[in-house]
């Protein structure tokens, strides 16, 4: 996609954000979570992601097509964990599988915390976030707000260097 540009990841990404949005459904329902459906992530977000965080690489961009699993609590957040896993490694599937998990109640990136797997929808990745009610409830409060407005400004300062460079 680096070549073919934000255009035509957004024009694939809407082919395989179908699939992702069954297999969360599938997921969730096996797992005794809720699914959070988004929508695809808007291209001005992607196109400054692409530009501030990848060097104008779109293939780093993975997250353009995202869906969350909602869980009660903690001890069922990581049971669903070892289930999707195991899922992956059972199913042995091609078409949608497991990439790389990352998680964030280990290794806290700036306060918020989940589980994120990066997933394989037909040769697209998508993120797949992992959710505990509570913390989600305090991230739609003010903890949203304050991330928003720090990543503009370090965005900001960021694109004001290369132009300056």
């Amino acid at each position: 996609f680096e070549i073919m540009g934000l255009d035509m990841l957004y024009s694939t990404v809407r082919c395989r954000n179908e699939k992702l949005v069954r297999e969360v459904e599938r997921l969730a329902v096996a797992t005794g979570g809720r699914p959070k459906l988004a929508p695809l992530k808007g291209r001005p977000r992607s196109r400054a992601k692409v530009l501030t965080r990848y060097g104008n690489d779109t293939a780093c961009l993975t997250d353009v097509m995202r869906a969350s699993i909602i869980y009660d609590g903690i001890d069922q957040l990581y049971e669903a964990l070892i289930y999707i896993c195991e899922d992956d490694i059972s199913m042995g599937r091609r078409d949608f599988f497991v990439l790389e998990v990352t998680d964030r109640f280990q290794k806290c990136k700036d306060g918020y915390r989940d589980i994120s797997l990066l997933v394989n929808v037909d040769g697209v990745i998508g993120e797949l976030q992992l959710h505990v009610q509570q913390i989600l409830n305090a991230k739609s409060t003010e903890g949203h707000d304050v991330y928003v407005w720090q990543r503009l400004i370090n965005e900001s300062l960021f694109e004001a260097c290369v132009r300056n460079a």
